[in-house]
C-alpha cells in the first residue's frame, strides 16, 4: 500500500501540471477565446427578448419597430366584432364589468378595455422577435374586456399591477372624499359625478382584474409561442448550433495539439537547464535538436488520424448539443455567458463519457472505464464551479494596484491552475477509492476461502473421530476376546493342578506317570507364559488407545 501512494504520488504531480495545462488552454484559453458567448446564448428566445438580452440583429428590429398607432388598434375588426358582442350582452341584461363583477345596467356607459394595453403589446420585444403585429395581439379575446367608461379612461395605457398599486395610493384620501360628498344634502352635477367616479374606483376588485390581466397575458404569450414553431427559429437554431458545432470541434482537437506542443516544450525547457553544464554540444546545435524533437511529437500526435478525428467528432456532437440544451434552458430562464461556456464544456465531458460507456476500447476494462466516466463527471464539476467562480476571482485581481490591469490575462491562467488541480485531486481520491475497494475485495475472498477451508477441515477431523471412535469400539472387542482366552488358560491350568494332584496313579504306573507329570509340567509351563504375553499385549494395546484418544 505505502508502494502505491508513492507511485501514485508521483503521477499526482504530473496529472495537475497536465490537467491545470489542459484548463488553461481549453475553457479558460481557446472557448473564451474562440467563441463569442453572450448572456442567453446566440439564439434569441420570447424570455430574453422581454428581459432586453437580444441579438444585434433583434436589436436593430427592435429599434425601428416604428410608433404606436392606436387608430389602427381600435380600428381593428376583432376590436370591433368584441365590442359589439360585449354591448349586445349589456343591452340584453347579462353584462358584467370585468374588473367590479358589477352587472352593468342596460343603458350604462361602458368602454371595451385593453387588459394589457397597445402601447405595451407594441413596446415587447418578444413580439417583435415572433414577428406579430400589435393590433392583433392587443385584440385578442381574452385581452379585450368590458368595464365602465371611468375606470377604462383613468387606466389609460398602465398595466393592472400599475393601477392597483395607484388606486392603494389614493385609498384613504379617496374613501374621505367620498365621506365627504355623502354626507352633503344636495350634490351639484359635477359633484354627483367625481363621487360616482370615486365609488368606480372603491368597487375596482383587485383580483378580478388581476385574474383578467393573467388571462390576457396568458394569450399574448400563447400567439407568440408560435414563434418557437417558425421556419425563422428553427433557421436560427441550426445556424447557431452548426456554427458551435463546427468551433468545439476545432477548440477540442486543437487544444488536445496544444497540450502536447506545451508539454513537449516544458520538458526539453527543463532538460535544457538540468543537463546544460554536461552538453558538450554548441547551445544553437542543442535548441535545434530540441526543438525537432518537440516537432516529432507533434506530428506524432497529428498522425493519430483515428484519435483526432475522434476529438473532432466529439468536439462536433458537445457543440450542437450543449447550443441546443442552452436555447432549451432560455426558453424559460436566462443563462448568464459564463454558464453558457461551462454546458459547452460539460457536453464535452459527457459526450467522452457516454463514448466510454458505449463503446469501450478492447484493452480497457470495465472497472477503468467507470474510474475514468467519474473522473469525467468530477471535471465536469469542477469546471464549472471554476467558470462559475471566473467573475468574482477577476473582480479580484482587478482591485489589486499594478497586477490589476492584467486581470483579463491573470484570471484565465490563475483559474486554469486552480480547476486543474482540483481536478487531478479528485482523479487521485478516485483512485485510491478504487484502490481500496479492489484491496476489500481480495481481501473479501481470501476471508471466504479461508472459511471454506475450515469446513474441510472440520468434515476431516468429524471423520477422523468418527474413524477414532469406531477404532476403539474395535479394541474393546479385542480386550474383551483376550480376557475371555486369558479366563479358558487359567481354568486349564487350574483344572490340570488339581488332576494332577488328584490322580497320580489312576492310569498309569510311576515310571509312566513320572514322564506324564513332565510333560503336563511343561505344558502348564507354556500356558503361562502365553497368559504372561497376552497380559503385556492387552496392556499395550489400551497404552496406544489412550494415546490416540
Amino acid at each position: 500500500m505505502a508502494t502505491y501512494s508513492e507511485e501514485r504520488i508521483g503521477q499526482l504531480i504530473d496529472e495537475c501540471t497536465n490537467t491545470a495545462l489542459q484548463q488553461i488552454i481549453g475553457p479558460f484559453g481557446l472557448s473564451a477565446a474562440m467563441f463569442a458567448d453572450r448572456d442567453g446564448g446566440a439564439v434569441d428566445t420570447l424570455h430574453n427578448a422581454r428581459k432586453g438580452i437580444m441579438s444585434k440583429e433583434l436589436e436593430e428590429n427592435y429599434k425601428n419597430r416604428g410608433k404606436y398607432d392606436s387608430v389602427k388598434v381600435h380600428q381593428h375588426k376583432d376590436y370591433k366584432e368584441r365590442n359589439a358582442e360585449l354591448t349586445r350582452q349589456r343591452k340584453e341584461g347579462n353584462g358584467l364589468d370585468a374588473y367590479t363583477g358589477e352587472e352593468f345596467e342596460r343603458n350604462a356607459r361602458t368602454d371595451l378595455d385593453h387588459v394589457v394595453s397597445g402601447q405595451e403589446i407594441h413596446d415587447d420585444a418578444a413580439r417583435v422577435l415572433a414577428e406579430l403585429e400589435t393590433e392583433d395581439l392587443a385584440n385578442l379575446d381574452k385581452n379585450l374586456q368590458m368595464t365602465n367608461y371611468h375606470t377604462n379612461r383613468s387606466k389609460k395605457t398602465s398595466s393592472i399591477e400599475e393601477y392597483i398599486a395607484k388606486l392603494e395610493v389614493e385609498r384613504p384620501a379617496r374613501q374621505e372624499e367620498i365621506r365627504k360628498l355623502e354626507g352633503k344634502e344636495n350634490l351639484s352635477v359635477e359633484e354627483q359625478k367625481r363621487l360616482d367616479n370615486l365609488r368606480r374606483d372603491e368597487a375596482f376588485d383587485p383580483e378580478l382584474a388581476r385574474k383578467a390581466d393573467r388571462q390576457a397575458r396568458e394569450a399574448i404569450r400563447q400567439a407568440e409561442r408560435r414563434y418557437y414553431r417558425s421556419a425563422k427559429f428553427a433557421k436560427s437554431q441550426l445556424m447557431a448550433s452548426g456554427k458551435e458545432a463546427a468551433t468545439n470541434a476545432i477548440r477540442a482537437a486543437l487544444g488536445e495539439l496544444l497540450v502536447v506542443l506545451v508539454n513537449a516544450v516544458f520538458h526539453e525547457v527543463k532538460e535544457f537547464i538540468r543537463d546544460r553544464k554536461a552538453a558538450t554540444e554548441n547551445v544553437f546545435v542543442e535548441i535545434q535538436n530540441r526543438l525537432k524533437r518537440v516537432v516529432a511529437k507533434v506530428l506524432e500526435k497529428l498522425s493519430h488520424v483515428k484519435e483526432n478525428f475522434q476529438n473532432l467528432a466529439e468536439g462536433f456532437l458537445s457543440g450542437f448539443l450543449s447550443s441546443l440544451v442552452t436555447t432549451l434552458i432560455n426558453v424559460f430562464a436566462t443563462t448568464a455567458k459564463r454558464f453558457v461556456r461551462a454546458i459547452r464544456e460539460g457536453f464535452l465531458s459527457l459526450v467522452k463519457a457516454f463514448r466510454l460507456l458505449l463503446f469501450r476500447p478492447a484493452d480497457m476494462s470495465a472497472e477503468d472505464a467507470m474510474k475514468t466516466v467519474i473522473k469525467l463527471l468530477a471535471g465536469v464539476v469542477t469546471t464549472t464551479l471554476g467558470i462559475a467562480a471566473e467573475t468574482a476571482v477577476n473582480t479580484f485581481v482587478q482591485g489589486i494596484p499594478v497586477i490589476g490591469q492584467f486581470a483579463a490575462i491573470i484570471t484565465p491562467v490563475l483559474m486554469g491552475i486552480l480547476t486543474g488541480i482540483a481536478t487531478a485531486l479528485i482523479s487521485y481520491h478516485v483512485d485510491m477509492v478504487f484502490h481500496f475497494a479492489k484491496m476489500r475485495e481480495e481481501t473479501f475472498n481470501e476471508l471466504l476461502q479461508a472459511g471454506a477451508m475450515q469446513k474441510v477441515y472440520i468434515q476431516l477431523l468429524e471423520k477422523t473421530g468418527e474413524g477414532l471412535v469406531a477404532m476403539g469400539t474395535a479394541y474393546e472387542q479385542m480386550l474383551e476376546t483376550c480376557a475371555e482366552i486369558m479366563y479358558g488358560l487359567n481354568e486349564i491350568v487350574v483344572e490340570g493342578n488339581r488332576i494332577l494332584q488328584e490322580y497320580p496313579l489312576a492310569f498309569a504306573t510311576r515310571g509312566q506317570l513320572a514322564g506324564s507329570n513332565e510333560q503336563l509340567s511343561q505344558a502348564l509351563d507354556g500356558m503361562r507364559r502365553a497368559k504372561k504375553t497376552i497380559a503385556n499385549e492387552i496392556d499395550q494395546i489400551r497404552e496406544w488407545a489412550k494415546r490416540q484418544s
